[in-house]
């Protein structure tokens, strides 16, 4: 048993997702016979192998046969019982129930503390945990109070120049980052980089998660260029290591057709999509996340090459394959409707284009509430369509609300209430204008608009 347990772990170590499941079941099975501890972990392994391949519904089954068999085996106040909350909390993140998993979370840290103490490894990490759970949830304060203490307690324990402390920068770089603090973001990314090359040198995988995610604060600024780098730095340390059939790999290959599609390379944009896309297919059967994600991009790439048709091919693939994995009440469905929504603008298809942002737009209201920065994108999504067909009142409308919740929730610095704004400006321009100059001045407006349109991936 415990040598299947060994080699599953080799096999997820490679990306080698279904040959670690074979492994993990072939474990579980001869020791069921058994009465081993090591079944909670083979559970819990075998869960986030479900994870990886985006089977989340399976994934929750083995977090929660690894909990009942954990509280059999050492009662309710244990680290193994702890671990098992983590692993569903994270699941309940997958399905779209970020109140469920932050539930789990809490119940996690209060155990853990209970179990290891306070100054512990293991409670840092289940304040990182959590921290993650509070951004799902747009608590951004929240979420950075959380990271601030697991960076106390790693600093105390580890010393600041350790990995853990390093990944706990990492993440709190994003919380930054998602809020607008670019140079906060920019300088925690750098001190993550630092640690870590001086612990294992410059070619180490964690490395290359922190130039990931200094590549996309430089690509949010705006600072295509240095992007690049990053990703391609990133790349020059993951293929060595995970190969190049790895979703590491397939990871920046996205990464990097995002920042080309930026820099108006949409060619060689393309081709680092359907690399990417290539990968994902060969690694995961069926319906997964990282491959509507993928369809996604290509979407959006074959629109700016202007082959609409193909564009909206792969927006409804990526909306399908969303629908099948999440259901109809999800985050990541509102983002495939809202993607299919921009493609039937594209090609000039106005009650189309109306009905999927509205659908985007309900499902945000449903999941997360009128103020969170994904219903407000959608807003100004809808408000840039409506503008386009030249509906400057239904526009000012949306465009209005779009840019009251950003400024509400993201502050006036954030660069998403800053395009809003303008946006909003341009509209309220249009609006006082008589109809002749208004028809003059349109579509220089539209010029002008288009230049700053977001799309969320």
């Amino acid at each position: 048993m415990k040598a299947y347990q060994m080699l599953g772990r080799a096999y997820e170590h490679l990306g080698q997702h279904r040959e670690a499941e074979i492994c993990f079941k072939t474990a579980i099975r001869i020791g069921r016979c058994v009465f081993d501890p090591t079944a909670v972990d083979l559970f819990n392994s075998l869960a986030e192998v479900y994870q990886s391949l985006g089977n989340h519904k399976e994934a929750k089954r083995n977090h929660e046969g690894a909990l009942d068999i954990a509280k059999l085996l050492y009662g309710e106040k244990h680290f193994q019982v702890a671990k098992s909350y983590n692993g569903l909390a994270f699941v309940y993140e997958r399905l779209g129930q970020p109140k469920k998993a932050l539930e789990y979370f809490r119940e996690a840290l209060h155990l853990t503390q209970q179990v290891c103490g306070e100054n512990h490894p293991e409670t840092a990490g289940s304040y990182n945990n959590l921290a993650l759970a509070y951004v799902n949830l747009n608590s951004g304060k929240k979420a950075e109070e959380s990271f601030l203490r697991a960076i106390n307690l790693q600093n105390s324990i580890f010393g600041e120049n350790h990995p853990a402390t390093a990944t706990s920068y990492q993440n709190l770089a994003e919380v930054y980052r998602d809020f607008g603090n670019y140079e906060e973001a920019i300088q925690l990314f750098e001190k993550a980089i630092k640690i870590i090359e001086t612990f294992y040198g410059k070619k180490h995988f964690q490395a290359a998660a922190s130039y990931t995610g200094l590549g996309i604060t430089y690509n949010k600024l705006g600072k295509y260029e240095e992007a690049e780098k990053c990703h391609q730095t990133a790349l020059e340390i993951i293929k060595p290591i995970k190969g190049e059939i790895h979703q590491e790999t397939a990871a920046v290959y996205n990464n990097l057709g995002l920042v080309n599609r930026n820099l108006r390379k949409f060619k060689v944009a393309k081709d680092f999509h359907t690399r990417a896309l290539k990968i994902e297919e060969s690694l995961y059967e069926g319906a997964h996340p990282r491959t509507a994600c993928s369809f996604t991009n290509l979407a959006l790439v074959y629109q700016d090459l202007g082959d609409h048709d193909k564009g909206l091919s792969f927006a409804t693939k990526s909306l399908e394959m969303r629908k099948a994995i999440y259901g109809e009440e999800h985050k990541d469905t509102a983002n495939a409707y809202n993607n299919l929504a921009r493609g039937y603008e594209v090609v000039g298809k106005f009650s189309e284009m109306i009905e999927n942002y509205t659908k985007a737009l309900n499902i945000y209201k449903r999941v997360h509430g009128e103020k969170h920065p994904d219903t407000a994108l959608v807003y100004y999504n809808l408000g840039s369509g409506q503008l386009m067909f030249g509906k400057n009142e239904e526009a000012k409308e949306s465009l209005t609300k779009a840019y009251t919740n950003q400024k509400e929730i993201l502050g006036n610095d954030h660069h998403d209430t800053f395009e809003s704004g303008q946006a909003l400006s341009m509209v309220n321009m249009l609006c006082e204008l008589p109809d002749g100059q208004r028809r003059i001045f349109q579509q220089e407006v539209l010029k002008l608009f288009n230049q700053q349109r977001f799309t969320r991936k």
